[in-house]
């Protein structure tokens, strides 16, 4: 967004699939998609990904 000024933050936490054991394989992955599944407000996923990439953020762990 050139017309304004900003800044970007990244934290970097030690959690997700690459930390669980054998026995919890895959369940970061699981829990990602339900708490972006949808809200109360916000039913729909495409309205809690358009609220945050409309104003600039990026909707991908992997950032």
């Amino acid at each position: 967004m050139p017309h304004t000024r900003s800044v970007a933050i990244s934290v970097f936490v030690k959690v997700g699939s690459r930390y669980e054991a054998d026995p919890e394989a895959g369940l970061s992955h699981f829990n990602r998609h339900m708490v972006f599944k949808c809200t109360e407000r916000r039913p729909d996923p495409v309205d809690i990904s358009s609220a945050i990439e409309g104003t600039g953020g990026v909707m991908n762990a992997g950032h």
